[in-house]
């Protein structure tokens, strides 16, 4: 369905920063929005040469963007209750280990992340795609496919390291085997370069904390040659904001001088930040993403939105895991983002808003992928969600705010990327959802059976050892 199409809008928003109107005939040439105008008298039903979405008696907005997330931990959905980070960690990986996903797993379970975040309003997301062993090009392959087939914008991230979880990370040289990784990771991004154009490559070190100097500088250099952005996780966790280099740098010092803090870089979670550290990124200008629910969850900690924003630092949202946020709803986030600092917090002037967060879930998601989406207006890609009038916001006397608050995803009804209707009546009409949900029910059967192995496997002396000192770990930075 591509080509020429016109939008009906009975209540338009068309950013988190204009007013709500009413009556606009919102016109579509190819991927963009060419013009938004006011409603004829008589609008037309059907057009010569394009195609008529009545939205008459909906809300049309911008469609959001999930700017980090992790699909295939879909799979553990809610496994793990009152489990930190470092905890969840080595639970996440036992169990992941023991399963053994083929293409049509790793298909489907994409298919399943995709599809959630598409049906709660969400155009665009940036998939940091993080699996145990080495970067596997099948995986790769059913990444592309299913955004192909779903039709998501996706930036697909692989997740790459050099070393592993250590206090200190060294400095040597990247081992022949993680040169071997980045070759991995060159042969991932061509196979992304060569897929459908919604489709996007992103160099993604994991963390500062997991990666060497040389690493880094290498994924640096492929970055910068590739014209590719970077994300990473940053500064998640309490134990990560402790870590020191053998010199006695910091985190924020060492990713400077390494030069990967810049306006192409995301920085995922970046929790634990001090005033002089928010003004070298304010001074740099990565963006960041922030997880509220993930954070919330594991307890990670509470992000200084607030002081972000008022230095004039991109803010994005993110969802997160599947088994960290337990979904993929950016509406979910939305509100945590605007409430989740408010009981320790006495000042109610520094609250984040409601126009704030939705901010943060369309321009400011759209800055940090450097798309020029988040907005309804001409020039910008027609990414588009129209939610239907439902109990979740009546009477919704002031819109934006009830879609922060009040609106969780079940409203959605019709969804636009790039012009294409990739959602009718809230039902993908790209997939059987019915066959996908029977392949689910197999997959919650092959992760039950890898998480009893993973139980025994909890017996064994050295795995148990293992756990007792991520435990300490934790212990030693609350």
């Amino acid at each position: 369905m591509t080509g020429a199409k016109i939008i009906l809008a009975g209540t338009l928003l068309a950013s988190a920063s204009e007013p709500v109107l009413k009556n606009r005939l919102i016109r579509i040439d190819g991927d963009l929005v060419e013009s938004v105008e006011p409603m004829p008298a008589a609008p037309p039903e059907a057009s010569t040469g394009a195609f008529v979405i009545d939205a008459r008696d909906k809300v049309v907005m911008p469609g959001l963007v999930n700017a980090h997330c992790h699909h295939t931990e879909a799979l553990q959905r809610s496994l793990r209750d009152r489990v930190p980070f470092e905890l969840w960690l080595p639970e996440r990986r036992g169990i992941e280990d023991a399963l053994e996903l083929g293409y049509d797993e790793l298909l489907a379970v994409n298919h399943i992340a995709l599809l959630e975040n598409l049906k709660h309003g969400t155009t665009t997301v940036l998939h940091h795609l993080s699996r145990r062993g080495a970067i596997d090009l099948e995986e790769i392959r059913a990444c592309i496919d299913a955004a192909e087939r779903i039709g998501v914008r996706t930036f697909i991230a692989p997740s790459v390291a050099d070393v592993g979880w250590r206090r200190v990370v060294p400095a040597q040289e990247a081992s022949a085997e993680a040169l071997q990784e980045l070759r991995r990771l060159e042969q991932a991004l061509d196979l992304v370069a060569d897929g459908p154009a919604t489709v996007k490559g992103v160099v993604a070190p994991s963390s500062p904390h997991t990666c060497t100097d040389d690493f880094l500088s290498r994924c640096l250099a492929m970055a910068e040659d590739r014209e590719l952005l970077m994300h990473a996780h940053f500064l998640e966790t309490r134990l990560e904001a402790t870590q020191r280099t053998a010199t006695g740098e910091t985190t924020v010092e060492r990713a400077s001088r390494l030069g990967l803090l810049r306006p192409e870089t995301s920085l995922a979670h970046a929790v634990h930040l001090t005033d002089l550290e928010l003004d070298v990124l304010k001074d740099k200008q990565p963006a960041v993403v922030h997880n509220p629910c993930s954070n919330a969850k594991l307890g990670s900690g509470l992000a200084r939105v607030r002081e972000m924003l008022d230095r004039g630092i991109t803010v994005a949202l993110g969802s997160d895991g599947g088994d960290t946020s337990d979904g993929y709803s950016m509406f979910d986030q939305m509100k945590m983002a605007a409430v989740m600092r408010r009981p320790s917090e006495p000042d109610f002037n520094t609250w984040i808003a409601a126009a704030e967060s939705l901010a943060m879930a369309t321009t400011g998601g759209a800055r940090a992928l450097g798309l020029q989406t988040g907005r309804i207006a001409p020039g910008h890609l027609a990414d588009i969600c129209i939610l239907k009038p439902g109990a979740r916001m009546w009477p919704a006397v002031d819109l934006l705010q009830a879609l922060v608050y009040s609106e969780n995803g079940s409203s959605v009804d019709t969804m636009l990327v790039g012009g294409n209707v990739v959602l009718e009546d809230g039902w993908s009409p790209r997939i059987d959802e019915g066959a996908l949900g029977r392949q689910a029910g197999e997959l919650a059967e092959r992760v039950e059976r890898a998480r009893h192995e993973w139980a025994d496997r909890k017996r064994i002396p050295e795995v148990a050892e293992r756990l007792r000192s991520a435990e300490e770990e934790y212990d030693s930075a609350r």
